[in-house]
């Protein structure tokens, strides 16, 4: 890939030493005034420029030419400018000559020797030049060179001098008109298409011969006899013969009845509707085995199975039932009554099942007051002890008094508006003993306030109940309709009682208000130790714990040195270093122990620094300006996103490099005039000014570069 400069190059007057000018077939596209080229087509060599206009030879139009004979000598010789050559012809053999020294007094010569080629025309007897009868090429091939007689014919002028050929030719026409029985003549084939079918043998037999005739269109036809003897069969019909299908492939192996001239035994065979054939043969039930009735005599309980209807039994069932529990009675012939006896004695369980009521005919007696605990209760007798219980109703929602179970689910205790009690909202009847529990959420019971609210706000957590004290009909009610059950315990009394080693006040039955004091009268335990620090021990007396001398020893933390490294060391009091742990200078760092107790970590100046900037004036530290036909970038070194303050030019290396991120230049280094510590781009950087001049416009973020600072 060629480097690109994008500013004048200035040599100063040095040489250029062997430089070789852009090798091009073609004249380049958009040429600039004095842009060169070497054109290295073959024949058309030569140096142009472009003058504004067009481009240029830069030789006047002349070349070197070198000029060769074809002696096969080599004495090439080359012919540049102000050089002379002379060209002489001479008659003879063919050939060309180069004498001479190229001067003006003695040329080069090249001689150049040619028989004479002017013929007059052809004759008999004279060669000469002649012309063809037609400028068409002939497309036909020729015939075969070939020796018989009579087929070589002499090549003659005509008054235009075109050579012809006369071939003697006799009319030999065979052209026929309609062949007829008796004129030989032409016919057409009955169709183009070619007869696959091998033909017959040639036959003498005889009536296999059949003349030809022509039909109305002149085709040539033969009129075969033919009778058909084709056996292929359609299905059978009641008329025609025909093919039929078998109703199975599965082989009979019953042997067939004797024929038999017996009437209506012979039926018709038919197709089904699957074209197979069927034989409908009428059928009657002769059968003549046994018969069976099943039987009872009347007034017996034994179910008996005759054969053929009388006879002895073949065999019979007995239904019998048991005592006290399940009579079976023959009711009469055909029936049986299945029942219960007038005195029924179960000895297990009686268990009666179903959903509706059980009604009895004769009485149930049960204990009026039932002693022992299998014996049944009465109604009146439940009724004198639930007379104003409660009736569980269901669960409610305190928060809202929507009612979520129960009898009355979807309706309400009572309704809010926000969270006062709304006296106008639907609310369901109150009957004394009704009871209600709070489900899933807690909340105010009859809200914070309104007219028929609680007088105190009472707040019902999950688990708590209500009770219907008072009846209200429906839309009615008020909070004083019922009383609150609250799972919270409230104290009525207390009862305290001394421990071992705790003296409680009050410590005996006691209501109201009650503040217990709780006296730990502990005893020491250890005594004769003069020490302060103690616990109490479970047997509620002081003791003092065991535990090693304080010495009061101290620690310090010190910095000391070690090379380039700094060792932390933990001392005691006692001198000795308890831990130590080294600081290492890594690479680019130094370790400096100011003190005792100061440490310096500090990074080592490399002296190289490198970073990209891009090429764009809305950055704040980089500027632009346009001026006498440059585009000058100015990048301030000095800024904190490029090496930071105090950072001057002269010390950065810079590359310029194509911004672009795809493309067969994207990333190319391209050479841009660099200058550096002078302001540019209308920025006042000083001595941390980078400048980059272009030549022409250059646009924003065409261009990066690449900065090394060398420290």
């Amino acid at each position: 890939m060629a480097i690109e400069f994008l500013n004048s190059v200035d040599f100063n007057q040095n040489q250029l030493i062997a430089p070789v000018i852009e090798n091009l077939g073609t004249e380049p596209g958009s040429p600039s005034e004095g842009q060169m080229y070497y054109n290295n087509t073959g024949g058309s060599t030569d140096m142009y420029f472009w003058n504004g206009s067009a481009f240029v030879s830069m030789t006047g139009g002349m070349s070197n030419w070198i000029l060769r004979d074809d002696d096969g000598s080599g004495d090439d010789v080359t012919i540049s400018n102000g050089v002379f050559v002379e060209f002489a012809a001479a008659t003879g053999a063919l050939g060309t000559n180069i004498s001479g020294s190229g001067t003006t007094g003695d040329p080069y010569k090249m001689t150049i020797t040619s028989p004479n080629t002017e013929y007059s025309v052809a004759t008999t007897s004279a060669l000469g030049l002649v012309k063809l009868g037609s400028d068409t090429t002939q497309s036909t091939a020729g015939n075969t060179v070939s020796s018989t007689a009579s087929r070589s014919y002499k090549i003659q002028l005509n008054g235009d001098n075109q050579m012809l050929v006369n071939v003697p030719w006799t009319d030999t026409n065979t052209e026929y008109s309609m062949m007829t029985s008796s004129v030989l003549g032409l016919g057409k084939l009955f169709s183009d298409t070619q007869q696959d079918t091998a033909a017959n043998s040639v036959s003498s037999t005889a009536s296999r011969t059949y003349g030809i005739q022509a039909n109305s269109s002149d085709q040539l036809v033969v009129n075969v006899p033919w009778t058909d003897t084709n056996t292929e069969y359609s299905a059978a019909t009641a008329s025609v013969l025909g093919l039929m299908k078998l109703f199975s492939d599965t082989q009979q192996d019953t042997a067939a009845e004797s024929v038999s001239s017996t009437a209506s035994r012979t039926y018709g065979i038919q197709f089904n509707s699957s074209d197979q054939a069927v034989v409908n043969v009428p059928w009657s039930d002769t059968n003549t085995q046994n018969t069976y009735v099943l039987d009872k005599a009347a007034g017996s309980t034994d179910l008996k199975l005759f054969k053929n209807g009388s006879g002895s039994a073949q065999d019979t069932i007995t239904f019998s039932g048991t005592s006290n529990e399940v009579t079976v009675t023959g009711a009469s012939e055909d029936a049986y009554v299945f029942g219960l006896p007038d005195d029924v004695t179960i000895a297990g369980e009686l268990t009666v099942s179903g959903t509706g009521q059980s009604s009895f005919a004769g009485q149930v007696t049960i204990p009026e007051t039932p002693t022992a605990d299998t014996d049944a209760a009465s109604k009146g007798y439940v009724d004198g002890l639930v007379s104003g219980g409660l009736t569980f109703k269901g669960t409610f929602r305190a928060d809202s008094g929507l009612i979520l179970s129960g009898t009355n689910s979807g309706s309400y205790l009572y309704q809010l508006t926000g969270s006062n009690f709304d006296p106008s909202a639907a609310r369901v009847a109150v009957a004394v003993g009704d009871y209600y529990v709070v489900a899933n959420t807690g909340g105010n019971f009859y809200g914070d306030g309104g007219t028929g609210t609680c007088a105190t706000t009472s707040f019902l957590d999950v688990g708590d109940a209500v009770i219907g004290v008072s009846a209200a009909s429906a839309n009615a009610s008020v909070c004083s309709d019922w009383s609150l059950v609250s799972q919270g315990v409230v104290v009525n009394s207390v009862t305290t009682t001394d421990g071992t080693y705790i003296d409680l006040t009050p410590n005996s039955a006691t209501t109201g208000a009650v503040t217990v004091t709780a006296d730990l009268s502990a005893t020491d335990n250890a005594s004769s130790v003069a020490n302060t620090v103690r616990f109490l021990d479970k047997n509620n007396k002081w003791s003092v714990p065991a535990y090693t001398t304080n010495t009061d020893e101290t620690y310090d933390l010190n910095a000391t040195t070690s090379g380039s490294d700094v060792n932390l060391n933990l001392t005691s009091t006692s001198g000795t270093d308890d831990s130590v742990v080294k600081l290492a200078a890594g690479s680019n760092i130094t370790l400096t122990r100011d003190s005792a107790t100061q440490v310096t970590i500090a990074s080592t100046d490399t002296g190289a620094l490198g970073v990209s900037i891009l090429l764009n004036s809305g950055l704040a530290y980089v500027g632009k300006a346009a001026a006498g036909g440059l585009t000058t970038f100015a990048v301030n070194v000095a800024n904190a996103n490029v090496f930071g303050a105090g950072k001057t030019a002269v010390n950065v290396k810079c590359e310029v490099i194509d911004a672009s991120t795809s493309g067969s230049t994207a990333g190319q280094t391209v050479f841009a005039d660099v200058t550096r510590g002078v302001n540019a781009g209308g920025e006042t950087y000083g001595t941390a000014s980078l400048n980059i001049a272009f030549a022409g416009t250059v646009a924003d973020s065409a261009y990066r570069v690449l900065l090394t600072y060398v420290g």
